[in-house]
Order: C-alpha cells, then structure tokens, then sequence
C-alpha cells in the first residue's frame, strides 16, 4: 500500500519513523518544503522522495498531512485536483474544522492528533495517544484503516466532537510538553539556589516522574493511595500537598481558559 505524506516537521517525522518501524507493506511518498530534512530515505527501498505534494496526491490512496495548522487548507487546495477517486486524507492540524476543509475539498477526512510520547522505541510498545476525529460521513473502510494504522504505535482514543477534541488534545498532545517544563523548572531553581548538580537533578527527577507515573498507569495505586502511602500526617510531604492543592486549581483554570479560548 502507497501512503504519503506531506510534512516532515516533527510529527511528520514521528510518523513516518513509526509507519516504517512496523516492518510492513507500506510505501511512503513523501514531500517536504525542506528537501534537505528527507535526503537521508533516499537509499530507503520503503520510501519514495517526492519533489511536489502534486506526486504523492497522484501516487497514494492514503495521505497523511502534517503540515503546520495554517497551511493545511492550502495544501489540501492544492493536491485536490490531482488525487485519486478513492483517496483519503487524514491530517494532524488541531482547530482546524471539517466545515473550513470543505471549503476546498468535498470529501469526508480524519483529524488525528498524535503525542510526541509516542516517539518509537526499540521494544516497539504502544506510547502516547493518538486521537482520532472522523467525519460522520466518512466511509466505514477508512474509519477501520486509521484506527488500526494508529493502534500499531500508540493508544488510540476516537472523540466525538470538535469540542472533545480540543479537550483531549491539551491531555494527550500538550501535556509532554507541560511535563517537561515543570521537570525543568524546579531542577533549575534547586540547582540555582542550592548549589546541586543540575543534569544528576535532572534524571533523578525523570526516573521518579516515570516511575510514579508507571504506578499509576499499571493501576498498582490509585492518585489518593499513591499519595496516602507517600504522606504521613504534619510531615513535609503533607505540606507540600496541601500548598498545591490550594494553588494548582487556580493554575489550571488559567491555563485551560489560555488555551481553548
């Protein structure tokens, strides 16, 4: 099967890396404003350089945008003319709506948000979250071939709505980021103000995040319990809970009203 797609930037790359990971039947064509950033397929037998989107749209059934969110309706002006009759686009543009795609094409497409957590690993286990959004009219083939396309690679979550959508997405799509950030952040202010080694800082915090997080994803504890068997009763862990738990909701519900506003 010929997939393409259109983009390398870091989701693009995801993809592609992942899509090729599965050591299965696929084909990627795959175009880029950037040629340089795709040179290194060029001995790939599983890969084809495109030198326009025009050839992946006339070369693939199943094409994966993943291009930045302001050019998605651009790109997709762009290749209709040359796709074939049963094509199928999917692309991983968050807030842009079905109503605004079909502007310019009048066919049903999927919205998939992936999660940088779902960067491949040697194991090959499922990472991340894929969100998948389709089209209430898309064909029942297509909705099969994206759900088990993603499902190789990372959790998939189908959401219902535009709204659901943009919920989930701050969840699965944004929270690495946030994550990275609050690790980052306190290593810098413990390393600043107590003379501590920042990069010893740093991977004792992301082991104790991964491993926290492993209790919690293998439902070994609950949040409560996890907290309960690390707090005692006047004990500093107990103060600290108590600070964020007053301050965090407050955090939140700025950062929530920031970003879907």
């Amino acid at each position: 099967m010929n997939i393409g797609i259109i983009g390398y930037g870091n989701i693009g790359e995801l993809l592609t890396l992942n899509i090729l990971n599965l050591n299965e039947d696929y084909k990627l064509f795959i175009s880029n404003k950037t040629h340089s950033k795709i040179d290194k397929f060029e001995n790939n037998d599983d890969v084809v350089i495109c030198s326009s989107n025009k050839e992946v749209a006339l070369n693939c059934d199943k094409i994966i945008i993943a291009v930045k969110s302001p050019q998605l309706i651009d790109v997709i002006a762009e290749i209709n003319p040359y796709l074939k009759e049963k094509a199928f686009i999917i692309h991983t543009c968050a807030g842009i709506g079905f109503d605004e795609i079909s502007k310019v094409y009048d066919k049903p497409v999927t919205c998939v948000i992936p999660s940088i957590a779902s960067s491949i690993c040697e194991n090959k286990d499922k990472k991340g979250v894929s969100l998948i959004y389709n089209d209430a009219n898309l064909a029942s083939e297509n909705k099969t071939f994206v759900k088990d396309l993603f499902s190789k690679f990372s959790i998939v979550k189908e959401v219902k709505n535009q709204k659901e959508l943009e919920l989930f997405t701050v969840i699965t799509s944004c929270m690495p980021a946030f994550v990275a950030l609050n690790i980052k952040s306190f290593v810098d202010f413990m390393a600043l103000n107590y003379d501590l080694d920042k990069n010893e800082l740093f991977d004792l915090l992301s082991e104790t995040v991964t491993s926290s997080s492993n209790l919690l994803s293998s439902n070994i504890f609950t949040a409560d319990e996890l907290m309960g068997k690390v707090a005692t009763k006047k004990g500093i862990t107990q103060k600290g809970l108590d600070l964020l738990d007053d301050e965090l909701p407050e955090i939140y519900e700025n950062l929530l009203n920031t970003l879907l506003k």
